[in-house]
Formats: structure tokens, C-alpha cells, sequence
């Protein structure tokens, strides 16, 4: 969410495919959507707790987790082991709209240098 409390086009657009997933999304999972969307580099599932904690201290490690699993699985965040410590971490799978590739249909793009898994 936006300071505002607008949702972003990139917020939108995950919502409505979690939500065509079947997923029931409390605000809490929308704080830590946000905060998750707006990490600048791919982050542990502790990183993300800690961070979402401070938004919304109702934030369990275990909800966390299972939102990130339930994005990856839908094919909007990437998993990667860094090769350098070994940790998981995970980032946003950029999406983008059909008028922004002149094609039909949703499109996602992994950012550069990340590979899904």
C-alpha cells in the first residue's frame, strides 16, 4: 500500500491473482504484501517478519512464510539460495500488463540476475 493507503498497480495485479488462487487475504497479509513489494533486494522470511512486525505487530513468522510459499507457487516471487552464504531469500516476480508488452494476457518477467524456483 502506498502512504496514502492506494494500492499499487503491481499490488493490484498480485492481489488478483492470489485472490484467483482461492486465498483469503486479511490486512495483515496485505501489510506484509506491501512491505515484501517494497523491499529493494530479495529478503530472508525473518528479514520480511521483522519488517512487517513493525507495521503490523500481529505478524507471525509462520503467516509470513506461508505467503511467501503461496506467492511463489502462483509465480509471483522467486526463490534463490545465495551462493555466498547459503540463506533462501525471495523477491518480487515484476508483472506486467499486456498494454506494457503490446501482447495478450498477463505477462511475468523475473528481474534481472534471478531465477525462479
Amino acid at each position: 500500500m502506498t502512504p496514502r493507503g492506494e494500492a499499487s498497480d503491481q499490488e493490484v495485479r498480485v492481489l488478483a491473482h492470489v485472490r484467483g488462487a482461492g486465498l483469503n487475504f486479511t490486512e495483515n497479509r496485505r501489510t506484509i504484501l506491501a512491505v515484501f513489494l517494497a523491499a529493494t533486494e530479495p529478503v530472508t522470511i525473518t528479514d520480511l517478519w521483522l519488517r512487517a512486525k513493525k507495521a503490523d505487530p500481529r505478524t507471525s513468522h509462520i503467516t509470513v512464510r506461508r505467503l511467501l510459499n503461496a506467492l511463489v507457487e502462483c509465480g509471483l516471487a522467486h526463490r534463490e539460495i545465495s551462493p555466498a552464504d547459503g540463506i533462501l531469500r525471495y523477491g518480487p516476480v515484476k508483472i506486467e500488463c499486456a498494454h506494457e508488452r503490446g501482447v495478450q494476457g498477463l505477462r511475468s518477467r523475473h528481474l534481472p540476475g534471478r531465477r525462479p524456483t
